[in-house]
């Protein structure tokens, strides 16, 4: 049996209607939704946390703020020239929708008169009550390096309370809790040399905002809050070296605002730890043991 030229059509259109394309219209807006808020990704490449509660936990990035990158001639990890860094100022993704969530796609990455043929594709996902942050880079560049990928940038965190009367927890030793006062203007650390977790949180007055990256890998990473009395301005860093030719993944950061102290927070992180780190359990014969302790015998 012979098809027509009309009949080819016919099909060509029924294939359209039963199967979408997934990109996105150039100036839709998207909705990602849980239970405590509603993040908004605009087609510019801005995102921006609404809470459910008037006194909740919100953010905003301007367009070209989400995220930031650096480059490096040469094709050895070992032997770079001097880096490059920016922002994604000026690039306009792409935006296709994913199962639960929005993909943002660079196809190319420029920097003033500099154009590469490096792809970045960062994929937002609503699951639960929580909001995780991923990407992919492909480099089909020939002779240059990703460094390294800073991603999420988080600007103008707030509650509609006074902000300077939260806390902030901070992984160090077997964690800290900073009134806004004794934090300071910024702190950082990396991981995993020196800190023992690879999450923070901000709360106070009875709301706050869980920021952790769940990497089973332990890959190494750089965390930054700037306090900047009114707000505060997050991000973080993934040491990636993606040379010529290779795609990096980037592991997935939670965002999870939450209401009650910080113990929820805590409590999010050790569930996540509990997936693949369970406590060891004491022999009956170490139990049922002697032993001796701070004993001086003369």
């Amino acid at each position: 049996m012979t098809f027509s030229r009309y009949n080819h059509a016919i099909l060509f259109v029924s294939f359209l209607f039963l199967f979408p394309q997934e990109t996105m219209a150039n100036n839709e807006s998207m909705e990602l939704s849980i239970p405590s808020g509603v993040l908004k990704v605009d087609p510019s490449g801005a995102v921006s946390l609404t809470s459910t509660n008037p006194a909740g936990m919100k953010f905003e990035t301007a367009p070209g703020e989400l995220w930031a990158i650096a480059l490096a001639p040469g094709g050895n990890a070992h032997k770079l020239g001097h880096h490059i860094g920016f922002s994604s100022s000026g690039m306009k993704p792409r935006l296709e929708k994913t199962n639960g969530g929005v993909r943002l796609v660079y196809d190319r990455l420029r920097h003033g008169k500099q154009e590469w043929n490096i792809r970045v594709e960062v994929d937002i996902a609503a699951v639960e009550d929580e909001f995780r942050f991923s990407a992919i880079i492909t480099n089909n560049e020939k002779d240059w390096t990703v460094c390294w990928i800073r991603l999420p940038v988080l600007n103008r965190i707030r509650g509609d309370k006074d902000d300077s009367r939260r806390s902030v927890l901070w992984p160090s030793g077997l964690g800290q809790k900073f009134t806004s006062e004794q934090f300071g203007p910024s702190r950082s650390f990396g991981y995993p040399s020196g800190y023992s977790m690879q999450w923070i949180a901000i709360s106070g007055q009875g709301m706050g905002l869980y920021v952790g990256c769940h990497d089973r890998q332990d890959s190494m990473k750089n965390f930054k809050l700037i306090n900047r009395k009114k707000h505060f301005e997050f991000s973080l860093m993934h040491e990636l070296y993606c040379l010529p030719g290779q795609t990096a993944k980037m592991p997935a950061t939670v965002v999870m605002p939450f209401e009650g102290t910080w113990h929820k927070a805590a409590r999010r992180y050790r569930r996540w730890v509990d997936t693949w780190m369970p406590i060891a359990k004491k022999p009956d014969w170490l139990r049922k043991s002697s032993g001796w302790m701070l004993c001086i015998m003369k």
